[in-house]
């Protein structure tokens, strides 16, 4: 039997990022620009900003050029200036035009967010942080700012500050899903799956058809041990979605779990087909076919299952299982060899080698392998008997 322990490599769940600042632009509405005193600033401004709108970027910055040379202290001016230009790769012409709109409005907390947003594209941490704990002490009903807050805090290891601005980012928008995910993956990443099973409990519930929540809660559900929930959310994640390969993986896990081999190798069947280069689902498809006594079967996976990946411990131990039942002992030896160097802290390979090597006659060396085996689990009842005889 499997265990269920999550691999991290087998799941699509991921953090959502960072905005982009062609994004960032529909925070604003059309009439961001509100200027006094010359009608032909005023015109500008709002044409620009509907340029803006429209990604029409170049043709943007043109018009706020000449509203600006008209009203040269509209802060909004060079903030919108500022967009357009970030939105062209010009991250620090536009940190230059937010600096302005910070000296004339240092009050209004989506300057400090788009500044924000300039120097985390350029990777200044610290001033990004900055510009954002700006945003969020001005604005604190600011989703956005305390989400992306968030995505910063989690690129510089903070999961405890990260947690909070998502908290804050939901306390603010109870319907920001895209918080809800970042924070059931953070919790699972720290192991609270019925957190994270709450989490993406609430995306379903404001994102019903999509398939990528049923899934991440489906995995939740699995570490949870709740395999016929994991099972409901895996089979609705790909009635709307038949195409999320990563599903049929997981599927196949829980159905091999309760016994349903046919049904597991049905689905690995799928993922192969889907993903003929991922070696972990040639390993997997392997452990059904020797369930099922398919040993040529499962063989030939492990041969392919190496050959994608010549580091996938699994796939040596298991093949080294399969040499020691047709008798062939110094592959089977040759393949503990690998499965040891790549992963020396598992007692397992140790286990199987010492008593392939029993068998060998190589009794000292097949001694060292069982004292290794009980060193890393001094648990380990059966390496004790083989030690015994």
């Amino acid at each position: 039997m499997h265990t269920c322990t999550r691999v991290i490599g087998e799941i699509m769940r991921k953090l959502i990022g960072t905005f982009l600042f062609t994004w960032a632009i529909f925070i604003l509405p059309t009439s961001i620009i509100q200027a006094q005193g010359d009608e032909r600033a005023i015109d500008l401004f709002r044409a620009g900003a509907q340029k803006l709108m429209l990604k029409k970027f170049a043709d943007a910055i043109v018009d706020f050029d000449a509203g600006l040379k008209l009203d040269k202290y509209n802060p909004k001016g060079y903030a919108s200036r500022g967009l357009a230009k970030a939105s062209l790769g010009k991250t620090q012409e536009a940190i230059t035009d937010y600096d302005l709109a910070a000296q004339l409005a240092p009050n209004d907390g989506k300057v400090y967010f788009y500044r924000g947003l300039a120097y985390f594209e350029l990777e200044n941490w610290d001033k990004s942080l900055k510009d954002f704990d700006r945003a969020t002490k001005l604005n604190p009903r600011d989703d956005k700012a305390w989400f992306q807050k968030s995505i910063l805090l989690n690129k510089i290891k903070d999961t405890q500050g990260t947690l909070q601005a998502l908290e804050n980012a939901i306390a603010a928008n109870p319907k920001n899903a895209k918080a809800y995910n970042n924070r059931g993956v953070l919790r699972d990443e720290m192991k609270d799956y019925a957190g994270a099973v709450s989490d993406y409990t609430k995306i379903i519930a404001l994102q019903p058809n999509e398939a990528q929540p049923y899934y991440n809660r489906g995995v939740s559900y699995k570490n949870l041990l709740k395999l016929p929930e994991a099972l409901a959310d895996f089979n609705k994640a790909l009635a709307i979605n038949p195409k999320m390969n990563e599903v049929y993986v997981q599927r196949g896990f829980i159905k091999s779990e309760q016994g349903d081999s046919k049904g597991a190798l049905a689905d690995y069947e799928i993922a192969i087909k889907e993903n003929p280069k991922e070696a972990d689902n040639y390993f997997k498809r392997a452990g059904e076919y020797k369930k099922l006594k398919k040993s040529a079967e499962a063989m030939t996976d492990l041969d392919q299952a190496i050959k994608l990946d010549a580091k996938l411990v699994g796939a040596y131990l298991q093949r080294g299982q399969l040499f020691v039942e047709s008798m062939k002992f110094k592959e089977a030896e040759t393949d503990l060899d690998m499965a040891i160097k790549f992963d020396t802290k598992n007692p397992n390979p140790y286990f199987i080698r010492g008593n392939i090597r029993m068998k060998l006659a190589k009794d000292q060396d097949a001694l060292k392998d069982l004292n290794e085996a009980i060193k890393l689990n001094p648990n380990y009842i059966k390496a004790y008997g083989i030690r015994g005889i």
